[in-house]
């Protein structure tokens, strides 16, 4: 494919992406590649979410229609991330995957740990600078933010936690 065509395919993409196009191949995977996962993770992802039963590698690949070592690149990152578990059916010979049930969950609570790192570099750079440097009140704010947003989505996640603890009582 040529330079060119490229470059308009890529415009179109993400001209559905603006737009809000839900039947661009890219928006479909949009989010994902946004936290960091490839193309495939987010393919691994969704096809998951929607399975009963955990899937073995060449399940996998032959849904997806991808290959092997972009599969197993993509298997072995969710793994990292925490996002699915890796077991063995009785009697089988391959490993087979499963999402972990409050995967989403998890992720959302991980970046809570994201922004108190984020929170304490911009304090510390703020540190490092003269104070009535503009570089170091921007620093100041955006530490100030991180603490926010930290205090915000930690209460969030506490009602989050008493909504599920009803439910499960009722």
């Amino acid at each position: 494919m040529t330079g060119r065509r490229k470059a308009r395919r890529r415009a179109k993409t993400d001209a559905g992406i603006r737009s809000g196009d839900r039947n661009s191949k890219r928006s479909r995977h949009f989010h994902y590649e946004r936290l960091g996962l490839n193309r495939t993770a987010a393919r691994i992802i969704g096809v998951l979410l929607v399975s009963d039963e955990p899937a073995d590698a060449e399940e996998l690949k032959t849904r997806l229609g991808v290959a092997k070592s972009s599969l197993s690149v993509a298997l072995r990152q969710l793994e990292q991330y925490g996002l699915l578990t890796r077991s063995r059916r009785p009697k089988a010979s391959r490993d087979s995957y499963r999402l972990v049930d409050n995967m989403f969950e998890a992720s959302f609570r991980s970046k809570l740990a994201e922004l108190t790192v984020f929170g304490g570099l911009a304090a510390r750079g703020a540190e490092l600078l003269p104070e009535s440097s503009d570089a170091r009140a921007r620093l100041i704010r955006l530490s100030a933010l991180y603490a926010f947003m930290e205090e915000e989505i930690a209460a969030v996640f506490e009602r989050w936690d008493a909504r599920q603890r009803d439910e499960q009582g009722s």
